[in-house]
């Protein structure tokens, strides 16, 4: 069933406006809906009986690859127009703009209900206000559903530190390290943004550990983390979007490497995960006890991004570090 067309037209009645009656309505078809009809006669929005089921939604979404995860909501629950839905018309939207106030001010007028604008130093871009994707692809354009028969509002991005400390924002959120292993395990390889012709790129590696559930001090798992992220430039700063990156290359762990390539189109922060080996134990000198030790890690990228017409090279290493 094909998507309905997302028009952000001024709709004079709103969600909360809509009769009782047709709250109690099993979900319907809307194919036939505009964006403000569903808005104005509640059929956009999702019903569950308990908070119990909304968990179990969000797991069952959770176990499909996200590419995948508007057909099943489509599949179990018919057509609805969700803020995910939204969220990617925006992305796909932005690769169009151009650098004018005109382009830039339309953009921002359609889509501003919805999603969160970012205005902070020149970080134009646009952004989930809900901090979990899956949740975003059970709401609609208010961020609304029903649970056991009220109206939940799940909305939870006000802030732009929101946005650093979640990790997809422009800018990186400081904060200082509470210990000195958790800062030298996790000290990454940063290229800082590479700018060519209105678009930019930067690439970002580190070390992500897994620590035993409360006990901090003794990590159990470990796996390399490349996050790479585009901007493209519009009339008062940078926006994300959605746009291509392909790479391949390798990373070398104690002389044993693995190739990788990836292909993918999605918004701007793509992330990779890759399993490392866990740390070795080394033994303290002249003292009796360990440390973990997390062994050096070499990496070689090839990227190609559709926003630059030649290919980036990374050559970096991870140092070894105690953890």
């Amino acid at each position: 069933m094909k998507k309905i067309s997302f028009l952000f037209a001024l709709c004079a009645c709103t969600l909360f406006s809509c009769s009782k009656d047709s709250m109690d309505e099993p979900i319907v078809d809307n194919a036939s809906l505009n964006y403000s009809d569903s808005i104005c006669n509640n059929s956009n929005i999702l019903r569950f009986a308990t908070e119990d089921d909304f968990a179990n939604a969000i797991d069952e979404l959770n176990s499909v690859e996200e590419q995948n995860r508007s057909k099943l909501v489509e599949k179990k629950y018919g057509t609805i127009v969700s803020l995910k839905d939204i969220y990617d018309e925006a992305m796909n939207a932005a690769e169009q703009l151009d650098e004018s106030s005109v382009a830039y001010e339309s953009y921002r007028k359609k889509y501003e209900k919805s999603l969160f604008f970012a205005n902070y130093k020149d970080d134009y871009g646009v952004y989930l206000p809900v901090s979990n994707k899956t949740v975003a692809s059970l709401v609609n354009a208010n961020g609304d559903v029903i649970i056991n028969g009220k109206i939940k509002n799940m909305k939870d991005i006000f802030s732009y530190a929101q946005l650093q400390k979640l990790g997809v924002a422009m800018y990186d959120y400081c904060k200082k390290s509470v210990t000195r292993n958790v800062e030298e395990v996790t000290k990454e390889y940063d290229s800082d943004w590479y700018h060519e012709n209105g678009k930019k790129i930067r690439v970002k590696c580190g070390r992500q550990i897994t620590y035993d559930s409360g006990i901090l001090t003794t990590p159990v798992a470990m796996r390399m983390h490349i996050e790479i992220s585009f901007r493209k430039k519009t009339w008062l700063g940078w926006t994300n979007y959605s746009s291509n990156i392909e790479y391949t290359g390798s990373y070398s762990v104690a002389g044993t490497s693995t190739k990788i390539h990836e292909d993918k189109t999605a918004d701007s922060s793509h992330d990779y995960y890759y399993d490392l080996p866990y740390a070795m134990p080394v033994k303290l000198e002249n003292l009796n006890s360990y440390m973990r030790l997390a062994l050096p890690i070499s990496v070689d990228l090839k990227i190609k991004y559709r926003g630059i017409p030649h290919e980036l090279n990374h050559q970096f290493t991870l140092p070894a570090a105690y953890m």
